[in-house]
Formats: structure tokens, sequence, C-alpha cells
């Protein structure tokens, strides 16, 4: 048995050709199928898969984790003094948005549904706003710790100490948060770049 598949003018042929003696006897049921020509679905397929280039797995992993650290970081943070990145919670809102954005990422990759591609195409969007919004807000968190209180019941000693742990526990975990924002910024903007041609 020989068989060929052909498209033509939008519709699959198949043809199967049977040795003399050797032909199987037609079903009275059995009728000619028109089925559309794979073409349309072949075309998303090569466009979904344009997307897989700008490598969404791992960078939507990367968003998580940037998420996950945002969030931990900023429990760190409100443990502190009152400053203005704690108050506003952007390590919170913000990591949980970089998380959901990583999270649309990885899922579309896993499904390649241009539904979920342009789900987020819409969070990087907003992931990259925040992230821009959260750099500015740790930066000016640099300017906001406030010195210790000194008061004679305690040594001298101690006035200078805890200044210095007070700093670099604010600025040290203001600083790491900017550090992620930046590469959190980096990260939304290739995305989006990648997405937006794959949506267009």
């Amino acid at each position: 048995m020989a068989s060929s598949v052909s498209t033509a003018g939008g519709l699959v042929i198949s043809t199967q050709v049977y040795p003399a003696g050797q032909a199987p006897v037609p079903s009275p049921g059995l009728q000619a199928q028109w089925l559309p020509a794979p073409t349309s679905l072949s075309q998303d397929s090569a466009e979904l898969k344009k997307h897989l280039r700008g490598e969404p797995k791992a960078l939507g992993t990367a968003q998580i984790m940037i998420g996950i650290f945002s969030v931990l970081l900023g429990i760190i943070l409100s443990h502190n003094d009152p400053v203005l990145a704690s108050e506003t919670g952007i390590a919170y809102w913000g990591g949980l948005l970089y998380i959901i954005s990583g999270a649309l990422c990885v899922a579309g990759e896993n499904t390649l549904r241009m539904s979920v591609i342009k789900a987020a195409v819409g969070m990087h969007v907003i992931s990259l706003v925040i992230a821009i919004v959260a750099t500015a807000i740790y930066s000016l968190s640099f300017k906001e710790t406030e010195p210790c209180v000194q008061e004679e019941y305690h040594h001298y000693y101690y006035y200078p100490e805890c200044y210095d742990h007070r700093w670099l526990l604010q600025n040290g975990t203001s600083g790491a948060l900017i550090f992620f924002t930046v590469l959190e910024i980096c990260i939304a903007a290739s995305m989006l770049a990648f997405g937006l041609k794959d949506a267009c």
C-alpha cells in the first residue's frame, strides 16, 4: 500500500493506492471528508515557537525568584525603622506582581497559547513600571536612616554600634532591593520586547 498527502485550494487530499487484489472493501458509511489545510495552524505554531527564542521559562523563573527575594527583604525592611519603602509596602505587592509576571512567562512557554503570551506581555508592562517606581522609592530610603538615640544610662560605645547596625541593616536591605529591582527592570524590558514581537 502506498499513500500520499497533498494540499490544494485549502484542502488536504489523502490518496491511498493498494496493489491489485488487496484493496479493502469500502464500507457503506464511508464518505469523503473535507478538512481544512493545516496552514494556519502551522503559521500560528511558527509564531508561537518564535516566542521561545527569548527563553521565557528561564527569565520567568528569575522573575519568580526576584519576587520571592523582594518579599523576604521587605520583611526585614519593615522590622526596622519606618521608611518610605516599608510604609508603602512596595516590596510586598511589587514582589507579588513579579511572581505573577514570572508565572505567566513560564505558563506561556508551557502552553504556547497566544492569550497567555498576551497576558504575560501586559504583566511585563505593569512589572516594568512598578520596578522603576520601586527603584526610586528604595533609593529614597537611603536618606531616611534616623540616628540612634543616645541616652545617659547607656555606655558611650553603644551609640556608634547601634547606629552602624541600623545603618547597615536598613541601607544594606535597601541596596539589595535596588539590585533586584534593577534586575527585574532588565528582565521585564527584554521579555516585553520579545513578547511584543510575538503578540503583534
